[in-house]
Parts: C-alpha cells; structure tokens; sequence
C-alpha cells in the first residue's frame, strides 16, 4: 500500500533523499514540494472518501467501507513513516547547515517548512480520522450485528471480563 502511495502522491519518500552533493536549496525546494502534496492530498481524500461513502449509502453495499477502511489504515501507516523522515532528515539538514554555516535565514526557512509539514500531517491524520469514523459507522449501519451483553437479557460472566483484562 505504502508504495501505491508513493507513487500516486510524487514519491515522497524520493523527496527526502538528499546525498551529499545536494545543496541547502535544493532541500528547501523539495519540502516546498512535499508542502504542495500534503495539501492537495487532504483535499482529495475529502473528495474521494466523500463519495464513496455517499454511494455506499444509496447502494447498501456492505463490503466496501472494509476495503475503504483498510486504504486510508495504509494512508495512516504510511503518513506516520513519512512524518518520521521529514523530522529525521529536517534535524540532519539543520545540523549539516550549522556546519556549513548556512545563513540564519535559511535555516529558520527550513524550521519554517518544518512546521508546516508537520502540521500539515497533522491535518491529514486528524481529517483521515474522522473519515475512518465516518466509515465505521457506514458499516455498522449497513451491517448491523445482533445486540448482545446483559442489557439485552443476556449473561455476563464477570470472571471471564476480569480474566480477559490480564
């Protein structure tokens, strides 16, 4: 799933590849480009996810919020590795260019995107969320499942719940 995403949104993971011949510029200008895909892919999970639980609701299809739950669990995956490479290579560029002696400027730049990008995941995670939510409901409406536990007359072993906790 993780390399479908990859490929879909720019290779993001490329991004973030920076040898040592790859100048202080060049990295501004790949977040730049990490900044542009996160946001156009918070919006195009809205349009996507959208849809598709709103045709799941005219077609009572109860397999598909599965399969939709299980794409944006691979988007949430992937997003967390992500996020962990643009803090990983963010602190090695900052080091490299206090090193260097990169203008200030320059290195407050990188901090700056720093901060955008993971807000920007942060967006995305809480907006993929709520999506999940969306879905688990779509799904529990469509096929519901028969109401079970001492509310509905049925036992409840306390035993079993206290040795289920261990």
């Amino acid at each position: 799933m993780a390399n479908a995403l990859e490929n879909d949104f720019g290779g993001l993971d490329d991004l973030l590849q920076v040898g040592h011949d790859s100048n202080f510029a060049d990295f501004l200008a790949r977040f730049a480009r990490i900044k542009d895909i996160l946001k156009s892919r918070e919006s195009s999970n809205r349009i996507f996810f959208g849809t598709a639980i709103e045709r799941l609701e005219n077609s009572q299809k109860s397999t598909e919020p599965d399969m939709l739950i299980g794409i944006l669990d691979g988007q949430i995956e992937f997003d967390g590795q992500m996020k962990g490479s643009v803090i990983q290579k963010t602190a090695e560029m900052i080091d490299s260019a206090r090193k260097n002696n990169v203008p200030r400027s320059d290195i407050l730049k990188l901090v700056k995107y720093r901060s955008d990008i993971l807000e920007l995941y942060s967006n995305l995670s809480v907006s993929c969320d709520a999506i999940r939510w969306e879905l688990m409901v779509l799904r529990a409406k469509l096929d519901p499942s028969k109401p079970v536990g001492p509310t509905f007359g049925e036992p409840f072993d306390s035993d079993a719940y206290a040795d289920s906790l261990k």
